[in-house]
């Protein structure tokens, strides 16, 4: 019985000998890994003090919250996490290969694949958020320079259903529900074309009832162009 259990002790060492080459590989990338996640995040804060990003979200409606330098620094740290962290899983990933743990590792990569589609989605909507904010101020100065009715409303309308589009993508995306850009692009379309009819409408009411009006107005404009 001794024998047995000496024979099985040697050869769980022999095999513990075998594997702790792996062992010190994993747990070295786990260490560079950490420390690379760490440079990583300190250059995605500096770099975001670089481009000035309190500036852009300075213009939103979070303006006064920005103004604090303790929200500006809580913001760039969570971006620095999130790529650190998106760093960190990688080499995690990599330990977990080295370790022959390719159950873990399988479920681990498919995590880390996520990251790129949700660090694209939510690129895309936000850049379609300040498309949509521009499109709709620069819609409304319009109506507004042609003393159109409801100015504001067809300006907002416009702005929502941009981002409505925006979202949209951002879910084709993330491989969710595709049929929603097909709706998006055709309720963009026809809000387009109704916008277009009604003001087609108001301005022709506008020329039958007071065409003076618009002929000085039209002439003015021409000068200002000249």
């Amino acid at each position: 019985m001794s024998e047995k259990l000496q024979s099985a002790f040697i050869d769980l060492l022999d095999r513990f000998i075998l594997y702790f080459p792996q062992l010190l590989a994993g747990l070295a990338l786990l260490i560079f890994g950490w420390f690379l996640a760490w440079l990583v995040k300190r250059m995605v804060m500096r770099l975001a003090i670089i481009l000035k990003l309190e500036y852009i979200l300075a213009r939103s409606r979070w303006k006064v919250a920005f103004q604090k330098a303790d929200v500006r620094f809580g913001f760039y740290n969570f971006l620095g996490n999130v790529f650190s962290f998106i760093v960190f899983l990688i080499f995690l990933d990599f330990a977990f290969i080295t370790w022959n743990l390719k159950i873990l590792s399988d479920f681990l990569g498919q995590i880390i694949s996520i990251f790129p589609r949700l660090l694209t989605a939510a690129a895309t909507f936000g850049l379609g958020w300040i498309a949509a904010r521009w499109a709709a101020n620069g819609l409304l100065r319009t109506l507004r320079a042609g003393n159109i009715s409801y100015a504001s409303a067809i300006a907002h309308y416009a702005r929502v259903m941009l981002l409505v589009l925006a979202a949209a993508i951002s879910m084709v995306e993330l491989n969710i529900a595709r049929e929603i850009v097909l709706i998006g692009f055709a309720a963009t379309y026809i809000t387009l074309c109704t916008i277009a009819v009604v003001l087609s409408i108001m301005v022709g009411k506008r020329m039958i009832n007071n065409p003076e009006q618009v002929n000085k107005q039209e002439s003015a404009e021409n000068e200002e162009v000249k």
